[in-house]
């Protein structure tokens, strides 16, 4: 979140506040010096190694999943092949990584999870496309077309590009939503505190003047 004025040390809000220590830890701070604050609420190598640790735990993830799905037996339906591997496997690991970078409040904590996604799109059309001839040769009959290999090898050279266009079409309505929903509850000061004083304002008592005063008795 970038825009603020928070505490070097603990991430205090300090927007409103005059210079002096910062009220939650006791850091000194001079709100004409942005050398002596941060405009970013949260670090960005926290959020980094997040997403880091969020990628790795994916990616974990996906390999396991995608070694259940292969290795299931689909009969003779290859489309069921292709599309649990593609459309379940690749697509479903596409909108969680899409959902964990979209929660991730820096770049460099979302860049290695959407890649992440990526990857599993790619990975999923790749062994759809293999198994679906797998399973299309193993059929009774099988046709000549069953024998080609052009499905296979042509998601593995360029099945990036749906991966990178899934991933994105997934990742920006995620982005808006999760942002609108921060930017509500920072509205309403739940998640995000900016340290500055509510002025209270002076309640000033109506003025009253009694019926009965000396002055109109003398008609002044």
């Amino acid at each position: 979140m970038m825009g603020g004025m928070y505490c070097l040390s603990c991430r205090y809000g300090l927007a409103g506040l005059s210079d002096g220590p910062c009220p939650e830890c006791g850091r000194p701070f001079i709100a004409t010096d942005p050398k002596t604050w941060s405009p970013h609420r949260h670090r960005s190598l926290f959020q980094g190694l997040i997403g880091l640790g969020f990628s790795i735990l994916l990616f974990a993830v996906m390999i396991g999943l995608f070694s259940l799905l292969f290795n299931l037996n689909y009969g003779t339906d290859h489309f069921s092949a292709f599309y649990t591997l593609g459309l379940g496997g690749g697509v479903g690991l596409a909108l969680v990584s899409a959902i964990l970078a979209a929660v991730n409040r820096s770049w460099w904590g979302r860049v290695p999870i959407l890649l992440v996604g990526i990857l599993a799109v790619w990975v999923g059309l790749f062994l759809g496309s293999e198994k679906y001839y797998r399973v299309w040769q193993a059929a009774p009959n099988a046709p000549d077309e069953a024998f080609a290999d052009t499905g296979p090898m042509g998601a593995l050279i360029a099945g990036w590009i749906p991966g990178f266009l899934v991933v994105t079409l997934l990742f920006l309505p995620c982005w808006l939503v999760i942002g609108l929903i921060r930017k509500r509850s920072d509205h309403r000061g739940e998640s995000d505190h900016s340290g500055a004083p509510k002025p209270i304002k002076p309640s000033i008592p109506p003025t009253s003047y009694p019926t009965n005063s000396p002055g109109k008795d003398r008609g002044v």
